[in-house]
Protein backbone atom coordinates (compact mmCIF):
# COMPACT_ATOMS: atom_id res chain seq x y z
CA UNK A 1 0.00 0.00 0.00
CA UNK A 2 2.68 2.37 0.95
CA UNK A 3 4.84 2.29 -2.31
CA UNK A 4 1.38 2.36 -4.41
CA UNK A 5 0.64 5.51 -2.16
CA UNK A 6 4.02 7.09 -2.62
CA UNK A 7 4.09 6.45 -6.64
CA UNK A 8 0.59 8.17 -7.09
CA UNK A 9 2.08 11.17 -5.42
CA UNK A 10 5.06 11.19 -7.28
CA UNK A 11 2.98 11.19 -10.34
CA UNK A 12 0.46 13.76 -9.22
CA UNK A 13 3.49 15.90 -8.15
CA UNK A 14 4.70 15.54 -11.60
CA UNK A 15 1.71 16.82 -13.00
CA UNK A 16 1.56 19.69 -10.69
CA UNK A 17 4.93 20.89 -11.25
CA UNK A 18 4.89 20.32 -14.77
CA UNK A 19 1.46 22.63 -14.69
CA UNK A 20 3.21 25.13 -12.32
CA UNK A 21 6.66 25.65 -14.86
CA UNK A 22 4.33 25.58 -17.81
CA UNK A 23 1.62 28.37 -16.59
CA UNK A 24 -0.86 25.66 -17.45
CA UNK A 25 0.17 24.52 -21.10
CA UNK A 26 1.43 21.15 -20.15
CA UNK A 27 1.22 18.47 -17.45
CA UNK A 28 4.51 16.23 -18.71
CA UNK A 29 7.64 17.87 -18.03
CA UNK A 30 8.15 16.08 -14.87
CA UNK A 31 7.58 12.16 -14.23
CA UNK A 32 8.94 9.97 -11.47
CA UNK A 33 12.57 9.00 -11.71
CA UNK A 34 13.44 5.52 -12.21
CA UNK A 35 12.93 3.50 -9.29
CA UNK A 36 12.43 7.08 -7.41
CA UNK A 37 16.05 7.93 -7.17
CA UNK A 38 17.16 4.35 -6.07
CA UNK A 39 19.14 4.32 -9.06
CA UNK A 40 21.27 7.32 -8.03
CA UNK A 41 22.16 5.83 -4.78
CA UNK A 42 22.61 2.60 -5.43
CA UNK A 43 25.47 4.12 -8.22
CA UNK A 44 26.60 6.58 -5.62
CA UNK A 45 27.50 3.90 -3.42
CA UNK A 46 29.69 2.47 -5.54
CA UNK A 47 31.23 5.68 -6.78
CA UNK A 48 29.57 6.30 -9.50
CA UNK A 49 27.47 10.06 -10.94
CA UNK A 50 23.98 9.24 -12.36
CA UNK A 51 22.55 12.78 -14.61
CA UNK A 52 19.22 13.62 -13.69
CA UNK A 53 18.12 10.51 -11.45
CA UNK A 54 18.77 12.21 -7.88
CA UNK A 55 15.35 12.53 -6.23
CA UNK A 56 11.84 11.30 -6.82
CA UNK A 57 11.02 13.46 -9.83
CA UNK A 58 13.07 14.02 -12.87
CA UNK A 59 12.35 16.29 -16.39
CA UNK A 60 11.28 14.51 -19.45
CA UNK A 61 10.85 17.50 -21.34
CA UNK A 62 13.29 20.37 -22.23
CA UNK A 63 11.32 23.05 -20.67
CA UNK A 64 11.88 21.35 -16.96
CA UNK A 65 15.43 21.03 -17.40
CA UNK A 66 16.03 24.32 -15.88
CA UNK A 67 14.01 23.44 -12.78
CA UNK A 68 15.70 20.22 -12.41
CA UNK A 69 19.03 22.06 -12.63
CA UNK A 70 18.28 23.54 -9.78
CA UNK A 71 16.61 21.19 -7.69
CA UNK A 72 16.68 17.92 -6.02
CA UNK A 73 13.21 17.15 -5.51
CA UNK A 74 11.87 14.28 -3.05
CA UNK A 75 8.16 13.35 -2.39
CA UNK A 76 6.89 11.91 0.54
CA UNK A 77 3.01 10.84 1.28
CA UNK A 78 2.43 9.41 4.76
CA UNK A 79 -0.78 9.09 6.95
CA UNK A 80 1.14 11.32 9.76
CA UNK A 81 4.31 13.04 8.61
CA UNK A 82 5.32 13.15 12.80
CA UNK A 83 5.35 17.59 12.82
CA UNK A 84 5.83 16.66 16.08
CA UNK A 85 9.14 15.31 15.51
CA UNK A 86 10.56 18.95 14.83
CA UNK A 87 10.71 19.56 18.15
CA UNK A 88 11.81 16.04 19.45
CA UNK A 89 13.99 15.20 16.69
CA UNK A 90 12.20 11.72 15.86
CA UNK A 91 14.26 10.43 13.36
CA UNK A 92 12.03 7.84 11.91
CA UNK A 93 8.94 8.63 9.46
CA UNK A 94 8.88 12.14 10.35
CA UNK A 95 9.01 15.65 8.15
CA UNK A 96 12.26 16.07 10.18
CA UNK A 97 13.95 12.51 8.92
CA UNK A 98 12.99 13.28 5.39
CA UNK A 99 14.63 16.90 5.05
CA UNK A 100 17.45 15.35 6.64
CA UNK A 101 17.05 12.67 3.64
CA UNK A 102 16.64 15.82 1.18
CA UNK A 103 19.62 17.91 2.00
CA UNK A 104 21.65 14.99 1.86
CA UNK A 105 20.89 13.95 -1.60
CA UNK A 106 20.95 17.76 -2.58
CA UNK A 107 24.84 18.52 -1.21
CA UNK A 108 25.76 15.08 -3.19
CA UNK A 109 24.44 16.86 -6.48
CA UNK A 110 24.50 20.40 -5.69
CA UNK A 111 21.57 21.39 -6.02
CA UNK A 112 18.74 23.46 -3.66
CA UNK A 113 16.97 21.14 -1.50
CA UNK A 114 13.24 20.45 -2.30
CA UNK A 115 10.90 18.21 -0.03
CA UNK A 116 7.24 18.20 -1.15
CA UNK A 117 5.20 16.48 1.26
CA UNK A 118 1.76 15.66 2.32
CA UNK A 119 -0.10 13.87 4.98
CA UNK A 120 -3.69 12.33 4.56
CA UNK A 121 -5.93 15.05 4.53
CA UNK A 122 -4.29 18.24 4.50
CA UNK A 123 -2.56 20.36 2.10
CA UNK A 124 0.99 19.46 0.45
CA UNK A 125 3.50 21.03 2.29
CA UNK A 126 6.28 22.77 -0.16
CA UNK A 127 9.65 22.16 2.02
CA UNK A 128 12.60 24.78 1.11
CA UNK A 129 15.70 26.18 2.34
CA UNK A 130 16.67 29.07 3.21
CA UNK A 131 17.69 30.71 0.30
CA UNK A 132 14.48 29.35 -1.46
CA UNK A 133 12.22 30.82 1.92
CA UNK A 134 13.67 34.63 1.21
CA UNK A 135 12.97 34.30 -2.37
CA UNK A 136 9.42 32.84 -2.14
CA UNK A 137 8.79 35.45 1.21
CA UNK A 138 9.63 38.50 -1.79
CA UNK A 139 6.57 37.39 -3.21
CA UNK A 140 4.67 38.13 -0.16
CA UNK A 141 4.39 34.51 1.25
CA UNK A 142 4.86 33.58 4.87
CA UNK A 143 6.08 29.89 5.67
CA UNK A 144 3.37 28.11 7.60
CA UNK A 145 5.99 27.10 9.85
CA UNK A 146 9.81 26.31 9.95
CA UNK A 147 12.23 23.92 11.87
CA UNK A 148 16.41 23.41 12.07
CA UNK A 149 17.94 20.76 11.81
CA UNK A 150 20.82 19.70 14.74
CA UNK A 151 23.68 20.59 11.63
CA UNK A 152 22.62 23.89 11.07
CA UNK A 153 20.06 23.22 7.91
CA UNK A 154 16.54 24.81 7.98
CA UNK A 155 14.04 24.42 6.92
CA UNK A 156 10.48 26.42 5.56
CA UNK A 157 7.47 24.96 4.94
CA UNK A 158 4.35 26.78 2.43
CA UNK A 159 1.43 25.25 0.95
CA UNK A 160 2.22 24.20 -2.39
CA UNK A 161 -1.12 25.63 -3.82
CA UNK A 162 -0.67 29.24 -2.77
CA UNK A 163 3.46 29.20 -3.93
CA UNK A 164 1.43 27.65 -7.61
CA UNK A 165 -1.21 30.46 -7.27
CA UNK A 166 1.09 33.13 -5.71
CA UNK A 167 4.63 32.74 -7.67
CA UNK A 168 5.26 32.65 -11.29
CA UNK A 169 7.56 29.60 -11.78
CA UNK A 170 9.85 31.16 -14.18
CA UNK A 171 10.53 34.72 -12.28
CA UNK A 172 11.65 31.78 -9.05
CA UNK A 173 14.07 30.13 -11.07
CA UNK A 174 15.21 33.65 -12.41
CA UNK A 175 15.80 34.99 -9.02
CA UNK A 176 17.49 31.72 -7.91
CA UNK A 177 19.94 31.90 -10.99
CA UNK A 178 20.88 35.45 -10.36
CA UNK A 179 21.66 34.78 -6.62
CA UNK A 180 23.46 31.60 -7.45
CA UNK A 181 25.45 33.63 -10.50
CA UNK A 182 26.19 36.67 -7.93
CA UNK A 183 27.49 33.84 -5.37
CA UNK A 184 29.49 32.37 -7.87
CA UNK A 185 31.15 35.21 -8.84
CA UNK A 186 31.80 36.90 -5.24
CA UNK A 187 33.57 33.09 -4.83
CA UNK A 188 35.77 33.68 -7.93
Amino acid sequence: MGNKKGGSFEREVSKQLSLWITNGERDDVFWRTHGSGARHTVRFQKGKETAGQDGDIQSTHPLGEEFRNIFSIECKFYKDLNLWSIITGAKDFSIYQYWKDTIEVSERVNKEPLLIAKQNNKPVLFVVSRLMELHIRSAGLMPKFKFCLGTGEEAAAFIFDEIKENIKADVLIKKILIHKNAVEKKDE
